[in-house]
């Protein structure tokens, strides 16, 4: 009788350590972008800096855009922009084909002989 209630009392705490090592939270993993190309815009607010405006119309990387309010910005203490998120910087008419140099390789006759020849005279 002591034995089971030995190893009922033993179950019992490894699900119970199972459960709480379960409910841990996990450490936070930064996050890595899907999209290599992923982009933002500038939106300026309503009255926001001629900065903010100038560069509106321009789509950066992630990495590369920069940070608000702008260095530029003659409000930034009240400066209320943010970004417009893309998931891809390229767009239909962006897409670059097939580089100039490769076509022209893939595009000539091909110089290889009909007949196999060796090295040797005798081949």
């Amino acid at each position: 009788m002591e034995v089971a209630l030995f190893i009922l009392i033993v179950g019992v705490l490894a699900v119970y350590l199972l459960l709480i090592r379960k409910k841990k939270p996990e450490s936070p993993v930064p996050e890595i972008h899907k999209h290599p190309y992923a982009a933002v815009r500038i939106k300026p607010h309503q009255h926001a800096c001629n900065a903010a405006f100038d560069m509106s119309h321009r789509v950066f990387l992630v990495s590369e855009a920069p940070t608000l309010p702008l260095n530029d910005c003659n409000k930034a203490d009240s400066c209320r922009c943010g970004y417009v998120h893309y998931d891809d910087r390229r767009n239909g008419h962006d897409r670059r084909g097939e580089s100039i140099v490769m076509r022209d390789a893939y595009s000539k006759k091909e110089r290889r002989n009909e007949e196999r020849q060796g090295r040797r005279k005798r081949d």
